[in-house]
């Protein structure tokens, strides 16, 4: 009984996001002072503090991954097998999920579901009807390198792969099909000394994208680039970290980058100039921002939310 209150709930937030016109994220100031706070609202994870595991190339991690929707959040507690849907008032949902490893989540407003990427196969999910979907058109060399992070502009979605001279494919959505139009490589992606963390379109510039990028010596750096060429706009020298750094999209084509297993959040400007530096109380492993101005924040023992 309690599960089905959940479900409706959560479907009412998912239904009333279609019927309403909201304002313009573009309008909204963020008051980053705000997680000085208490949270608004709080899920404490039942496993306890989850613990990452390094590769050779960065560091796939077994902590949370966030995807955010209008008014929903979708994330994982451990990237094995609990996802769970919830909003901004912590009801929570879980999902059933049995495809293994969950490496990113994102949105695709074409679609009206979520995406998700696994290391060799790519899903959707519509939380109005509670279904999972493998995108079968989306073909990946199963069992050799795999997927790491997706980013998602109207009929456009970018997944990028783990590894050294990270490689980027680029689909379009056409008919109902999903076509690969491109697909990047070192040097135009990074060095074959580098490999790519995160990738994200920008807010309202759905030409731009953004990218975390490490080296073998784990110095991070954050780029804007014109996605269609891979043009490199602006560039951010970071930190030293074996842990990936992670962005959070922002309104007025800002970023947050979000220095996972610290407790620094990065605000970077349209420019590529550092704007802000936050720091949280406890040690953050992923971000995500819905419903206009709700940051919702993992640490390794719970996910909060707060009000901007």
């Amino acid at each position: 009984m309690a599960e089905n209150y959940v479900m409706k709930s959560l479907n009412e937030h998912v239904q009333t996001d279609r019927q309403l016109n909201i304002k313009s994220a573009s309008s909204i100031a963020l008051k980053f002072d705000q997680l000085n706070e208490q949270p608004n609202a709080l899920i404490n994870f039942n496993t306890g503090i989850l613990q990452w595991l390094g590769h050779q190339t960065g560091v796939l991690s077994s902590s949370t991954v966030i995807g955010t929707a209008d008014t929903l959040v979708l994330y994982t507690e451990n990237r094995s097998s609990e996802l769970y849907l919830t909003n901004r008032t912590a009801l929570r949902k879980k999902i059933q999920w049995t495809h293994g490893q969950i490496n990113d989540i994102t949105w695709s407003s074409i679609l009206s579901k979520f995406i998700l990427l696994a290391d060799y196969y790519v899903f959707t999910f519509d939380a109005e009807e509670n279904k999972i979907e493998e995108i079968k058109q989306i073909s990946v060399n199963r069992g050799k390198i795999p997927l790491y992070s997706c980013t998602c502009s109207k009929e456009t979605i970018l997944l990028s792969y783990f590894g050294w001279g990270s490689i980027v494919d680029q689909y379009k959505l056409s008919n109902g099909n999903w076509e690969r139009v491109k697909q990047w490589k070192t040097p135009f992606t990074c060095n074959t000394n580098e490999w790519i963390g995160q990738i994200r379109f920008a807010s309202s510039n759905d030409g731009h994208i953004g990218l975390t990028i490490a080296d073998n010596n784990n110095n991070w750096r954050f780029e804007l680039r014109e996605y269609r060429t891979m043009e490199i706009l602006h560039q951010v020298r970071l930190d030293e970290s074996s842990l990936t750094r992670c962005l959070v999209c922002l309104p007025h084509d800002e970023w947050l980058i979000v220095h996972k297993g610290t407790k620094t959040l990065e605000i970077i400007d349209k420019v590529g100039s550092t704007k802000k530096t936050v720091t949280y109380n406890s040690n953050i492993t992923s971000a995500g921002l819905f419903d206009q101005n709700c940051l919702v924040i993992s640490t390794y023992e719970k996910i909060c939310f707060y009000n901007l």
